[in-house]
């Protein structure tokens, strides 16, 4: 038996428990192993591949299942600057940079939980019974024209059964990492630490659509149910219901007690506005140009079979946002789209949470109406507590609203429905960052990025933290990958206001006229070319964009009363002033 100390916690290897302060910390079985061996090797580098080759034995894993399990261990630590356990040796591994020492079996006993308290031993619980993670549906039809049904249904069947109460179910941003991944469902299911796995193919021959599925129990390997269809496309709506439903009468009796659904209608009745829908929804998630005018287009052609597909509709609007963002369209254009599309909508069911979700959306970021905002985002999570997308925007409203403890609490929320969402990594370090606690941010934003090291916003955000940090050059590098990785003229004029606060000024007034002059929309960026004005010491300059900021609904206005960057200036009354105007309390400094 050999067992380790370090920092406030105990490992047995014999018993295959971590305690920490007089707790058992609940570890699946290969979380413990990938600690274990980083405890045994305590100041050395271990690489990626020998922790893959020892914890997994050679069998194949993805990557980014390790960076999972290191953020898991980071978490459940208690992690912080002042007492780090896990470092990254950038691009090779992981060491265990926590003091590790051999301790007496006396010792470890000493700090076992009272008995007293010690009712469940949480490190055997492997997995919660009543979740399940729905892995994206494999398309054997060897056409790419088919990967958008493929992953529109598996969205489908998370989003169907995300409506059973007290059932967790992973959301869509975190299995989507899988996709188009060779990987055990087993494994994939004790990394994401789930009891169950709904995993498929799909195949579409002339008119005929083959799907085969099965539940896989994650405990054991077994299939607790499975099933095959092959029929005309014209059942798909059949078809998914029909599965939706197996699929969770198998899970409520695994459960053990009587679990509803929420009662749902289908997107459409019609399968060939489905299939369009499905195919914008996939578009759109590409966020490119092109695209999304292409799903624009699809959610058009959907409506034109079913005029009462409030999901197309929708679909439309979140696109022409999706425009309105990334700079591609003015306020102006984007008003001009969308007042029509909702004119629709309004004479269609409001009783949806999507629609609830958009709304509030529509009125925080066009209409700067934020206390009608904040009561769609509400409607919207009575009508479906596990609306990710309605929680993560009400959390974006509460971080833009300065109520940053709410936000928090809000992306408890989220974890405890998916605790290894890179979209809520994201979200917390954005917090944090407006916070001021760019320690915090950082730690999280890492990890964000070690999920996936090409995500864009992740990146950038972690880029701006280091920059308030004035760690110049490291933000620089983030801050490159991310424009390497989606080009946005955001991050663009981020790296303007680094050379700018770094006193590297020519190439900061090198960017200010490339975004000039290479800008479809100049209307867009004043807040961003204030940003590297207020860099440059050149605060009336910067003034003047703020203004015209407003004047021109820019897209970055809502975000000034929160964002450290400006914090030179945000207790001057000329700034307070300017953020009266957009009708949010004005925040008091941060921390």
């Amino acid at each position: 038996m050999q067992i380790y100390k370090f920092g406030n916690c105990y490992l047995n290897t014999t018993e295959r428990r971590v305690v920490k302060n007089g707790n058992y910390l609940g570890l699946t079985p290969k979380t413990f192993d990938v600690l274990q061996l980083l405890v045994e090797n305590c100041g050395e580098i271990v690489t990626k591949d020998e922790l893959l080759g020892k914890v997994w034995n050679g069998s194949f894993v993805e990557e980014g299942n390790l960076a999972v399990h290191i953020s898991k261990l980071r978490r459940l630590l208690d992690e912080t600057k002042n007492e780090p356990f896990i470092e990254t040796a950038q691009g090779s591994g992981y060491r265990f940079i926590s003091p590790a020492k051999l301790v007496s079996e006396d010792e470890w006993k000493n700090h076992l939980p009272d008995k007293s308290r010690l009712q469940i031993d949480k490190s055997s619980e492997k997995f919660i019974i009543d979740s399940i993670a729905v892995l994206p549906l494999k398309n054997e039809s060897n056409d790419a024209e088919i990967d958008y049904l493929a992953d529109g249904l598996t969205e489908s069947f998370i989003n169907n059964l995300a409506r059973i109460t007290n059932l967790k179910v992973i959301a869509r941003n975190t299995v989507f990492r899988y996709r188009n991944k060779e990987a055990d469902a087993k494994e994939i299911g004790e990394t994401l630490g789930v009891a169950t796995v709904l995993t498929g193919r799909i195949k579409f021959i002339k008119d005929n659509l083959m799907i085969s599925v099965e539940l896989i129990k994650v405990a054991d390997g077994t299939q607790l149910w499975g099933t095959q269809f092959n029929q005309p496309f014209s059942a798909i709506i059949e078809v998914q219901e029909k599965i939706t439903f197996e699929v969770s009468e198998k899970l409520k009796s695994e459960i053990g007690y009587v679990a509803s659904n929420s009662p749902s209608k289908p997107i459409t009745n019609n399968a060939e506005s489905y299939r369009l829908y499905l195919k914008g929804k996939y578009l759109l998630e590409k966020r490119i140009e092109e695209a999304v005018h292409q799903a624009i287009k699809c959610f058009e052609k959907s409506v034109s079979y079913d005029p009462m597909n409030v999901y197309s509709y929708i679909g439309m609007i979140e696109s022409y946002f999706m425009l309105y963002f990334t700079d591609y369209i003015s306020y102006s254009d984007a008003c001009i789209n969308i007042e029509p599309i909702l004119s629709i909508i309004s004479k269609l069911d409001q009783n949806v949470d999507m629609v609830q979700a958009m709304l509030g959306r529509k009125k925080m970021y066009f209409d700067w109406k934020f206390e009608e905002a904040e009561k769609h985002f509400q409607y919207a999570l009575i009508l479906n507590p596990n609306c990710l997308i309605a929680r993560h925007r009400y959390t974006d409203f509460l971080l833009l609203s300065g109520k940053f403890s709410e936000a928090l609490k809000e992306l408890q929320q989220i974890m405890l429905i998916d605790p290894l969402s890179l979209v809520t990594y994201k979200q917390i370090g954005r917090v944090f960052y407006r916070m001021g606690q760019f320690e915090n941010a950082i730690n999280y934003l890492k990890d964000a990025v070690e999920l996936e090291p090409t995500d864009y916003v992740a990146l950038a955000i972690l880029g701006v933290t280091l920059m308030e940090l004035e760690n110049y050059d490291e933000a620089l590098v983030f801050l490159e990958k991310s424009l390497d990785s989606f080009y946005t003229v955001e991050v663009f004029s981020m790296i303007g206001s680094v050379y700018a606060r770094s006193g590297r000024k020519d190439k900061a007034r090198q960017i200010i006229k490339q975004i000039e002059s290479r800008s479809k929309n100049n209307s867009q960026h004043s807040i961003k070319l204030a940003r590297i004005y207020m860099g440059l010491g050149e605060t009336e300059i910067a003034y003047r964009f703020l203004e015209q900021a407003f004047d021109q609904h820019d897209v970055d206005f809502i975000a000034l009363n929160s964002d450290p960057s400006w914090a030179a200036i945000n207790n001057e009354p000329r700034f307070k002033e300017i953020i009266k105007k957009l009708g949010f309390p004005i925040i008091k400094g941060t921390s």
